[in-house]
């Protein structure tokens, strides 16, 4: 995770967004990974989602998202979130999340989240401007797309239970 284009934020998960157990009930992964991307992108690269909407009429929708949980999230727990664009086309980009331990050292969920960058008055699918690609291209961490099962097992192997 040495390549600038991962970006990470400390957080503490919340009481409220746990199961019975204790654990971080499984919807709220995807609420979590979610704002800090956004966190992310505004404040390491000043890059605002919402105002970007406002000022372009373009936009990003998911298309799919792939996880995997490998360890619990537990109440009160401060943890590490990292993204990172792990491959972009002319039209979407993947996106790698993960959640570490507070050491930052064990990977307790990973996912890719594809997104699809559209025109939000057709709703069709749009190819990025100049300026989303200078911004974020220099980011992009993979040159070729690579497969999900092959990177998650690198990255179990690499930060083992």
């Amino acid at each position: 995770m040495s390549h600038p284009g991962f970006i990470t934020k400390k957080i503490q998960i919340r009481f409220a967004d746990c199961d019975p157990f204790g654990h971080l009930n499984n919807a709220r992964y995807f609420d979590y990974f979610m704002n800090a991307r956004e966190d992310h992108l505004r404040e390491n690269l000043d890059f605002s989602i919402p105002a970007w909407m406002e000022e372009t009429g373009f936009a990003w929708v998911v298309k799919e998202h792939r996880i995997q949980y490998l360890r619990p999230v537990k109440a009160n727990e401060w943890v590490w979130i990292s993204s990172a664009i792990i491959y972009q086309t002319e039209t979407d980009n993947i996106v790698e999340f993960g959640i570490w331990d507070e050491q930052h050292k064990k990977l307790k969920c990973m996912m890719w989240s594809n997104f699809q960058y559209i025109d939000m008055k057709s709703m069709r699918p749009a190819r990025y401007q100049a300026e989303v690609l200078k911004k974020f291209m220099p980011l992009v961490v993979e040159d070729s797309m690579p497969a999900y099962e092959g990177r998650f097992m690198e990255m179990q192997k690499k930060f083992r239970r």
